[in-house]
């Protein structure tokens, strides 16, 4: 949870990778960079894992769709907060 602590009150870069294996959120913010993980097709096939909860927690002022299309979106820190608060839940819930 610490690890999240800096990212707070900061803007973030967001990206997602399709490939035929697997899907990739990448997420650039303070000099950091997050992936997560997940199953192929994400946004047609909705399985909840800890991709769909990250993409889900996107505040969808943040033209989301723009992110299915291969564009990265660059998120004003107001828009960071609820995403940190996913990466949060999703590392408690690994972290055993």
């Amino acid at each position: 949870m610490d690890t999240y602590i800096k990212l707070r009150g900061k803007g973030m870069n967001v990206s997602l990778f399709q490939g035929d294996d697997m899907a990739v959120l990448t997420i650039r913010s303070s000099g950091q960079r997050i992936e997560v993980r997940g199953q192929p097709g994400v946004g047609s096939d909705y399985q909840n894992g800890f991709l769909d909860q990250v993409i889900d927690a996107i505040p969808r002022r943040a033209n989301i769709s723009s992110l299915y299309a291969g564009e990265t979106l660059h998120l004003h820190p107001d828009l960071a907060n609820p995403i940190i608060d996913a990466l949060e839940r999703i590392s408690d819930a690994i972290s055993y």
